[in-house]
């Protein structure tokens, strides 16, 4: 024998309650994977991004619609290494609106400087070792080769073609140290305009 549950409603009683519509989840804007972390995007994917030729980019670049983009490469490259910046591809496409505007270029230099390599955020900043002749903050080469979104290879390469400096003379086995002032005034110089 075969007994189903059926319900059963009384034409006096209220009708079933329906279940509130679940509340969609507020999206977030769409970053294309590029992170805070990393705010120097290499050519390839700014090409992707914008689905433009490399060509193309480097005529956006080069005539100021691409505002923060720098060249990294090393004395010896015949090719460049184009890196853009990447609230620069969001404000050129207009996913991000441009939150400062400033009176100059150097005041926002400052601002991407911040961004792409932040000042050490200790009590003490990490110096160069006792053995250096200075007292200025210090980054390691693997750091460096981070902000630049390239290889700890191609940081050795622009210390040995003194293009990045480092606090005093090192073994082959020591870690690479860098000055931080160095990577700044190399980023100046490197600007594509």
């Amino acid at each position: 024998m075969n007994i189903a549950n059926v319900p059963v409603f009384c034409p006096d009683s209220p009708p079933p309650r329906e279940k509130p519509a679940p509340v969609a989840p507020v999206p977030r804007l769409f970053d294309f994977g590029f992170t805070a972390r990393c705010p120097l995007v290499p050519l390839p994917a700014a090409m992707l991004f914008l689905n433009k030729k490399q060509r193309a980019v480097v005529g956006l670049i080069e005539t100021g619609q691409l505002r923060w983009a720098f060249d990294i490469r090393s004395a010896s490259a015949a090719t460049r290494e184009i890196r853009v910046l990447r609230d620069s591809l969001f404000e050129y496409t207009r996913l991000r609106p441009r939150e400062h505007y400033h009176e100059s270029d150097r005041h926002e230099f400052e601002e991407i400087i911040q961004a792409i390599l932040p000042e050490p955020q200790e009590k003490r900043p990490r110096r160069a070792p006792a053995s250096a002749a200075t007292t200025e903050p210090v980054v390691t080469g693997i750091e460096v080769a981070q902000c630049l979104a390239c290889s700890p290879g191609h940081v050795r390469k622009l210390l040995h073609d003194n293009l990045l400096r480092a606090p005093g003379r090192h073994e082959p086995g020591d870690a690479v140290l860098v000055l931080r002032s160095s990577v700044i005034g190399f980023l100046r110089k490197r600007r594509m305009t």
